[in-house]
């Protein structure tokens, strides 16, 4: 099936525009965890990692907006471009009696929740999560200027609806995108789900990625200086610098484990 436009967003066939990325990404070793190199390419002169907003709880209420670091800090562990959340969780007060961070993205990402400024959460899998998802496109349809961009829904996708799939639309209709990829869901269980992603979107000229995998609670980013410094110096977005060799897997984070 070749290219469709629908308002404005034209869907693509799989197995084309993003085969140049896929190819160009690293296999998984054996044995030593995973790393950036699995989900962005190499040749980019910054990588970054950005946390999924979080929230603790009190008494089973989603409350307190956070900071990974802030999390770090209280526990008294190291924060840094390894962390993972699992070491953090157990440490800090205010859990969410047990429920599983999975089944809590899908939960808290029903229609219309995802775009609340307002709605604190514990950090998502897939997904990027609200305020920074929006505050991360809407710097980004600065970035890509007048450029149109790839939305791909990959893994997570192709388990939901049966499907990867393949979008090209100005950055500015990135929600007109993730409407047209949550109509596409044929999974039995849909309801409440809304589909995670995209797990890659680039521009026209590849000058950045961004690359959010579906068991991850972190997305990373590939990218020049300047817009590096721009992501980093930003006060909704928490990321820090990592390299193509850092390890993103569960087990990643020596340092306090």
């Amino acid at each position: 099936m070749g290219a469709m436009d629908r308002n404005g967003v034209t869907v693509l066939p799989t197995g084309s525009h993003e085969n140049w990325l896929l190819q160009r990404l690293a296999a998984q070793p054996e044995g030593d965890g995973a790393r950036v190199e699995r989900l962005l390419p190499p040749g980019y002169p910054r990588y970054l990692r950005l946390f999924h907003p979080l929230s603790l709880s009190d008494d089973g209420v989603l409350c307190r907006p956070r900071t990974w670091q802030s999390v770090a800090d209280e526990a008294g562990l190291a924060f840094h471009p390894q962390v993972q959340w699992r070491l953090l969780r157990p440490r800090v007060e205010g859990t969410f009696e047990g429920m599983p961070i999975a089944a809590l993205a899908f939960l808290q990402e029903r229609a219309g929740e995802a775009d609340s400024q307002e709605s604190g959460r514990w950090p998502l899998e897939g997904t990027i999560g609200e305020p920074a998802r929006t505050r991360l496109f809407d710097l980004l349809v600065e970035a890509a200027d007048s450029q149109e961009v790839y939305f791909y829904y990959g893994t997570a996708a192709a388990f939901l609806c049966l499907t990867s799939l393949l979008y090209r639309a100005p950055m500015s209709e990135y929600k007109a995108v993730q409407a047209l990829a949550d109509g596409e869901v044929t999974h039995p269980r849909r309801e409440p789900f809304r589909l995670p992603g995209p797990e890659f979107v680039w521009p026209e000229d590849r000058s950045w990625i961004v690359a959010t995998d579906c068991d991850l609670v972190s997305t990373y980013i590939a990218c020049d200086e300047r817009l590096s410094d721009l992501l980093l110096d930003d006060q909704v977005l928490e990321l820090l610098p990592v390299t193509l060799t850092t390890r993103i897997d569960f087990d990643a984070d020596s340092i306090n484990a």
